[in-house]
């Protein structure tokens, strides 16, 4: 919720926690009078779209997207409650899912089953559970169908899309079709050297950490390696996932003529620890894994700028200027990120910035331990 929060608003923020993990005191929601970008391409004559996740309150979603929300504001998918989606699924023939091969962690007695991190899915009936039935799939081709309604709504003005997946986040769920993918993962996954270290010691307290992984570490009980390599594994095949969803959506800019002057942006809005130091998920730990997370941007052809990697460091909070920049706004509430077009240009660099973090207990009460 902090890093989507700094991504809308362009600010640093003062949002906490999400609402099903805050404390008294935190705050989850941006207020009414926060302006987040979407609201000012919206206001400016932008279509704008969502679908997928919100997790910035309902408010300001109404604000900025259509005069409806459909933005599930939880941290899982909602694949029992969404009314569209079990629509979807009836409209294909497939059954919901359930867990074919469920990974899970231990208690502390490192014999009772504890925490499930989701994992590979069949159909209700035991039947193979398909890619196009996966909810990611689902999300690309709600976002295709919005896309439509948004050409059709006003030819020719321009439009803003936001499409928020729940993947490659845990609880998993991996789909029929990966076999193979997965057998040639396995046979090159390696643990990490942090998980073996922690392993040696027969994961007690390390000197140089926290205490506050210690508490982790009991919570997520990754006692056994084989449950790290089957988080590992299914964490790489989740984000194949997206990557087959997201190419319909490419498939369907491309079909419609508006790629190559689409200005798309990926990114995320965490990272993972992924079995590192016997952890894994995100929350309270300052580690570059999590802090972390792709930026990709692809440009209007008309631009004429050649795609390359740049080693800038940037963060969320400078993605809302150059949104704003393209589409000729001068907002009047104050940003604290920069504009990335100059560095897109190869004109300018953003030089050391003073960063802010904040860091509060995910799974016990928060003792200011940042």
């Amino acid at each position: 919720a902090p890093a989507r929060a700094t991504l809308a608003t362009g600010r640093y923020t003062y949002i906490t926690a999400n609402n099903e993990r805050a404390h008294d005191g935190h705050q989850f929601t941006l207020r009414p009078d926060d302006v987040i970008f979407q609201e000012y391409l919206k206001a400016t004559g932008y279509i704008t779209k969502h679908c997928g996740k919100g997790h910035l309150g309902v408010e300001k979603f109404f604000d900025a997207f259509d005069e409806n929300v459909s933005a599930w504001d939880r941290w899982d998918p909602p694949i029992r409650s969404d009314e569209q989606y079990l629509t979807y699924l009836r409209r294909l023939g497939v059954k919901p899912q359930r867990y074919a091969r469920e990974i899970r962690g231990l208690q502390q007695d490192r014999r009772t089953p504890g925490n499930s991190f989701g994992g590979w899915i069949e159909q209700a009936d035991g039947k193979p559970f398909p890619l196009e039935a996966q909810y990611s799939f689902y999300l690309v081709q709600r976002a295709v169908q919005k896309l439509e309604a948004a050409l059709a709504q006003g030819e020719g003005a321009p439009i803003y899309l936001q499409l928020d997946l729940f993947d490659p986040h845990q609880p998993f769920s991996v789909p029929a079709g990966f076999e193979a993918r997965e057998r040639e993962l396995r046979a090159r996954l390696e643990l990490p050297a942090s998980y073996r270290e922690a392993q040696k010691r027969n994961f007690r307290h390390s000197p140089d950490e926290p205490r506050i992984y210690d508490l982790y570490r009991r919570y997520w009980g990754l006692y056994d390696p084989k449950t790290v390599e089957d988080y590992r594994v299914a964490n790489a095949l989740q984000m194949e996932v997206i990557d087959r969803a997201l190419a319909q959506f490419i498939r369907a800019l491309k079909e419609r003529k508006l790629y190559d002057e689409a200005l798309i942006i990926f990114t995320a809005d965490h990272g993972e620890m992924n079995g590192r130091r016997a952890l894994v998920d995100k929350g309270v730990f300052l580690c570059p894994e999590v802090l972390r997370v792709p930026l990709m941007i692809k440009l209007p052809a008309s631009w004429g700028i050649r795609p390359r990697s740049e080693d800038e460091v940037v963060s969320h909070v400078d993605l809302a200027p150059p949104l704003l920049a393209v589409g000729g706004i001068t907002p009047e509430e104050r940003l604290d990120g920069q504009s990335l077009l100059p560095v897109l240009r190869g004109e300018a660099v953003l030089g050391n910035r003073p960063l802010l973090f904040e860091c509060g207990w995910h799974v016990g009460v928060n003792f200011a331990c940042a």
